[in-house]
């Protein structure tokens, strides 16, 4: 995932609200979240709630550091936890990521 965020950064093409940078993200953080819930990715809805679907403080703490190290950005575990589900932790992660290229075009 770092790789790819490079690339972006190199080609100048940032994030966006466009499917492939959804899905994308969705994708990436679904997967990270089945596996911190030790379920198979099929069985992640995207648009569940996230409390529901077995996140609790311990997973949302291995998901902020796994944000930070592959997005390259910050966030804080109450921050995931408001975003309400995976959809809506994709768009904090545009959010944040727009705002970090932005910053660094600077």
């Amino acid at each position: 995932m770092l790789k790819f965020l490079d690339l972006q950064e190199q080609q100048e093409r940032y994030f966006g609200k466009d499917k492939a940078s959804v899905d994308l993200l969705a994708r990436a953080i679904g997967l990270r979240v089945s596996g911190f819930l030790m379920i198979d990715e099929k069985d992640v809805d995207i648009t569940q709630n996230l409390a529901a679907a077995g996140v609790d403080s311990l997973v949302a703490i291995k998901l902020r550091n796994w944000w930070k190290q592959s997005l390259g950005v910050e966030v804080s575990v109450l921050e995931l936890m408001k975003q309400g589900s995976i959809l809506g932790l994709v768009e904090l992660a545009i959010e944040r990521l727009s705002e970090k290229y932005r910053s660094k075009k600077k």
